[in-house]
């Protein structure tokens, strides 16, 4: 259950039944609650009929990716379906795409490989035989990748371990293994059978006399549409890498509203009461390493500790939220903020018993105030009535997950335990942390000191998103050079397929670019295709990632755009040397197409 901070942990009896206890837990709350809707007056009918405190029983196997509990994620470690829905979706992608690519090697390989058929054949190799041979050397490579693949997992497992935030090494277990085995063969049989099957049409007769039976259109067709494929995945995962990343980026570089350089926070421990942490805060501004330190309940763009209040401004206005943060008055001077309007909390303004609020630039429309000066010295409701004493601008509290909103400042009243420290210094972390380390000991040796840049806050919100970033780059990659085999493996037999009417329009005067625009429009259609195919689903698959963040970089089409540009790019790679191959065609070699 999770009962605002709180959690209880329930171990039931082997014959107990879940859904039970859950609904009379859910009853007991109802009737007893504080919160129960008798007493909500006015918020009652902002729930909408909605219960004040739902209970909930979740399973500890479910614990890790249960929805409900995701914003759980900042205080412990916590996954998301949709994540492991898309790694799955990338694994599998790429494992079918490297299929692809075994069927184009093979079905060349094949072609390649009609007189050894023909001469099996007429040494009396049935058709059992001739197929076996073909699935078995396609398992085979499957194995073999299927061994290299684990060896690789085993060796990157840190890495990708450290991307996802989770242990991965527990999973390579022999069950792990056993599935992974019967995966591989089940792949190896089917990416084998067009190749057996294209060896099971090859008649003796045509090989033996030096005539090729080929490729039918429909299976040239096929291969063509999984070369399609092969572009399309690559240009939707690059697209959607690309987007990604630059969002990250963008959120990680995104301006606070403040000066970062030199500004430490240090994590106070949770039984740290008001005169413990108001004493340590005076301490470091004693130290001569620290130029200025402040103390709040919460650290600046950590996401932590923010207390949300509701209520009616009067019995019709509809309901307003806003942010209650808890800084000292030091904490303004320490973070270089400069009022829009009023003076904001000092050290040198005697705040006595009407010390007051501060309200940021977002909460003025909320509380009715259409110009900053026009709220200093107004008295607003919040949980009591406040005057104002100021206005400061807006600064991000939190992630760009979260659009800004409004946010009342009060000075610390020292009933709150645990917060953070501020600390402005031109010293690097570890050496501050070194030089301060005696101070923290006096007031709480039973705990370890974490000290940090102010700035790392603000890029730990998107660590998530970063490993993500790094595994679809990855995946993209893998795609992309897989296209890149496939298409390559095409190009060699367009030349190969297209070589008599390459040396007949030589003879007869064409240049070296209409050669190339004959070999390459097979290419560019494929590749357009691909595109048609892999940029829906990359704009549907960005869109929806972006639709969990307040606040957007300014991206456009532009990755769409770069993966399209890129897919070209390799592809003119991939067929660079056969369309050499094709442009080198001796116009001689016509007369020997046309004797043979």
């Amino acid at each position: 259950m999770n009962w605002g901070l709180a959690r209880i942990w329930l171990k039931l009896r082997a014959d107990a039944d879940p859904a039970r206890l859950q609904a009379f837990l859910q009853a007991e709350t109802d009737r007893n609650s504080p919160l129960a809707e008798a007493r909500l007056g006015v918020m009652a009918a902002a729930l909408g009929g909605r219960k004040p405190v739902d209970i909930a029983l979740v399973g500890l196997p479910a614990l890790y990716l249960d929805p409900d509990l995701e914003d759980w994620g900042r205080f412990q470690p916590h996954g998301k379906l949709s994540d492991v829905y898309s790694l799955s979706a990338a694994g599998l992608l790429i494992m079918l795409l490297a299929a692809i690519n075994y069927v184009n090697l093979a079905t060349m390989r094949t072609l390649q490989r009609q007189r050894e058929i023909a001469i099996r054949k007429l040494m009396g190799a049935g058709i059992g035989r001739v197929a076996a041979l073909f699935l078995a050397e396609s398992i085979l490579a499957a194995l073999l990748a299927m061994a290299l693949g684990l060896g690789l997992a085993w060796l990157f497992q840190p890495l990708l371990g450290n991307w996802l935030e989770r242990d991965l090494g527990s999973l390579f277990t022999p069950s792990y293994c056993a599935v992974a085995l019967l995966l591989a063969i089940a792949i190896g049989i089917l990416a084998g059978a067009y190749p057996a099957w294209l060896a099971l049409n090859v008649h003796p007769a045509q090989p033996l006399a030096n005539r090729d039976s080929g490729e039918k259109s429909a299976g040239l067709n096929m291969r063509r549409t999984l070369t399609v494929l092969q572009f399309g995945a690559a240009i939707g995962l690059a697209a959607t890498a690309t987007a990604i990343t630059w969002q990250t980026w963008y959120a990680s570089h995104a301006d606070p509203g403040f000066n970062t350089a030199h500004l430490h926070v240090i994590s106070l421990p949770g039984k740290a009461t008001a005169q413990s942490r108001k004493a340590f805060v005076e301490a470091l501004k004693r130290e001569p390493e620290v130029q200025a330190a402040a103390s709040s309940l919460a650290a600046v763009g950590g996401n932590l500790g923010a207390r949300i209040f509701r209520f009616y401004k009067n019995g019709s206005s509809p309901m307003l939220n806003y942010e209650a943060q808890v800084v000292d008055a030091t904490f303004f001077q320490v973070y270089g903020i400069q009022p829009l309007a009023g003076e904001l909390f000092s050290p040198q303004r005697d705040q006595g018993t009407a010390r007051g609020v501060i309200l940021n630039a977002s909460a003025l429309k909320s509380f009715g105030f259409s110009k900053a000066q026009d709220a200093v010295g107004q008295t607003i409701r919040n949980a009591k009535r406040e005057t104002v004493l100021g206005v400061a601008p807006d600064i991000r509290h939190h992630s760009l997950y979260s659009k800004a909103g409004a946010i009342v400042y009060e000075l610390d009243d020292g009933n709150a335990t645990g917060g953070v420290a501020s600390v402005r210094s031109i010293l690097a972390s570890a050496e501050l942390a070194r030089r301060l380390g005696p101070v923290w000991q006096r007031y709480f040796a039973d705990e370890t000191m974490a000290l940090r840049p102010a700035a790392s806050l603000f890029a730990e919100n998107y660590e998530r998103d970063r490993g993500k970033a790094h595994m679809l780059g990855l995946a993209s990659l893998i795609a992309i050079v897989l296209a890149a085999c496939g298409i390559y493996v095409l190009a060699a037999y367009s030349v190969q397929r297209n070589q008599r009417q390459i040396v007949l329009r030589k003879l007869h005067g064409a240049s070296n670019g209409a050669i190339v625009r004959l070999l390459g429009r097979e290419y560019l259609l494929l590749l357009a295709f691909g595109a048609l195919c892999g940029l829906p689903l990359a704009a549907f698959a960005i869109e929806r990632y972006l639709a969990e963040y307040a606040e957007r970089a300014p991206m456009g089409h532009w990755p769409l755009l770069a993966a399209v540009l890129l897919a070209m790019l390799v592809a003119l790679l991939a067929t660079g040397r056969h369309m050499m191959a094709g442009l080198r065609l001796p116009p001689v070699l016509a007369l020997r197409l046309q004797d043979a």
